[in-house]
């Protein structure tokens, strides 16, 4: 599945979201005049109204007439609940993401071996399929990546899990982002693990191979913090499992 191209509103609505972090602004803030905005970002005052327009629809920001544009109260809510665009420390971010995602994925791959209809392997095979083309063509897979995890999720038929899209595909995106193993064969191969035990509908075997799955991205994401010199003992201080 191609990726889609970002249009220049879109760029500058993710530059706005960064600015707000870098600038360590919080709900209520005010995050600057359309102008500010212009000559922060390079770019015309039409885009950066469409930008915060996009920002406004996505509880991001909020409009006030008369009085400016402010980061919402509401923190995103509508593409991201648990407000993550936010966070000022996204390298913690994607380590604790990891640590969230070992607690639960492992039993929703428990419960998808029990429960998945045969259409819902079918899909989970032909998304392995995509993603080993992909990968021998040396294109980005995020978003095959992101679609495998949540047909396991939907699989379980765990009615709130369907609902954890948006911290999933977060998740799955930062950990892409700081470890830079997007093309990397050993991923493919471990989603194929998990796909061969769902098809043998062996519920502890989906477990296990969703673990080693999320072991091997710690693994990595460790690899990636010592190379930026990051302090391994201060991004596990919340660590949970």
């Amino acid at each position: 599945m191609a990726e889609r191209e970002q249009t220049l509103s879109e760029k500058a609505a993710d530059r706005i979201i960064e600015n707000i972090r870098e600038r360590g602004l919080g709900p209520g803030d005010k995050i600057g005049t359309e102008m500010e905005l212009t000559d922060a970002l390079g770019v015309s005052r039409s885009t950066v109204r469409e930008a915060i327009r996009l920002l406004v629809s996505r509880n991001v920001l909020e409009s006030r007439h008369g009085s400016g544009t402010y980061v919402s109260e509401k923190k995103g809510v509508a593409d991201d609940p648990l407000g993550l665009n936010l966070l000022h420390d996204q390298v913690k971010l994607a380590w604790d993401l990891l640590e969230v995602r070992y607690l639960l994925e492992p039993q929703l791959a428990y419960a998808a071996a029990l429960n998945a209809t045969d259409e819902q392997l079918a899909e989970l095979k032909e998304i392995c399929d995509q993603m080993d083309s992909l990968s021998a063509s040396g294109q980005k897979r995020l978003d095959v990546d992101i679609r495998f995890h949540m047909a396991v999720l939907e699989a379980s038929r765990n009615l709130v899990a369907s609902n954890l899209y948006p911290i999933l595909e977060k998740a799955v995106e930062m950990f892409i982002h700081y470890t830079q193993r997007e093309y990397e064969p050993e991923s493919v191969a471990t989603h194929r693990d998990i796909l061969e035990a769902l098809i043998h509908r062996d519920p502890d075997w989906a477990k296990d191979m969703m673990r080693m799955h999320l072991e091997l991205n710690r693994q990595l994401l460790r690899h990636a913090a010592l190379k930026n010199g990051e302090d391994l003992n201060s991004l596990k201080g919340g660590r949970i499992c």
